[in-house]
């Protein structure tokens, strides 16, 4: 049972984070056709757009490389005392 909650916890966690990258791209493809789409009067307003695509990239990617790593992290962990505990019987 213990294996089964921790392959739904892990399994739910790479869901999640696959669904913040797709939304990310989403938002940047919408962005970016925004950007071609409006004739914009000012170079101003092209360069507020493009800085909304980098802002929203880091906030949006550092926080799923984090959880990736921690979820990577903690499943290494595990498997290593796994292999630890199987060596030593």
């Amino acid at each position: 049972m213990a294996r089964l909650g921790f392959f739904v916890e892990h399994f739910f966690a790479i869901v999640i984070d696959t669904c913040f990258l797709g939304l990310w791209l989403l938002l940047q493809w919408f962005s970016e056709r925004a950007i071609q789409y409006f004739e914009l009067a000012d170079k101003i307003d092209k360069y507020v757009l493009v800085a909304f695509q980098i802002f929203f990239a880091v906030s949006t990617l550092v926080p799923v490389a984090i959880y990736t790593y921690v979820d990577l992290r903690v499943m290494l962990i595990r498997a290593l005392h796994k292999l630890r505990r199987e060596t030593r019987d």
